[in-house]
């Protein structure tokens, strides 16, 4: 017997969306002289709350692309990445292009693999540099 989950979709937008909000004001009110780790840790818990509901309801793009933000979160937490402005900025432009797959998904528009992949490299090498310097 197979369950359709289609029907707990628009529950899984709204707490998408809700995980995005609460993702921007927290990084919005984090302050990079004396950066609370709570704060981080609840962006954190926000990418992977997506990537994980994004996995069980088989949106694996959006999924993936939320782990890429949930690695990089984690590597920020443990102080192997220095939180600045750049930083700061790189993120909010990934949960800009989260929110914009997520809002295709429910409105059930086909996703741009390729741009999505693109982005998701771009928005990694960006964090990976950070972490080198």
């Amino acid at each position: 017997m197979s369950v359709d989950l289609s029907q707990f979709h628009e529950v899984f937008f709204e707490e998408c969306f809700e995980c995005l909000d609460l993702m921007e004001t927290e990084l919005s009110s984090l302050d990079l002289e004396d950066v609370d780790l709570e704060k981080l840790n609840t962006v954190y818990r926000s990418a992977h709350t997506i990537k994980g509901s994004g996995a069980m309801f088989g949106f694996d793009g959006a999924s993936n692309y939320a782990h890429t933000l949930e690695k990089h979160l984690k590597s920020m937490h443990a102080g192997d990445v220095k939180i600045t402005q750049e930083t700061k900025d790189i993120l909010f432009s990934a949960i800009d292009f989260l929110r914009g797959i997520i809002t295709q998904l429910q409105n059930q528009q086909a996703v741009d693999q390729d741009n999505l992949q693109k982005h998701r490299d771009s928005i990694e090498s960006e964090l990976c540099r950070l972490a080198s310097t």
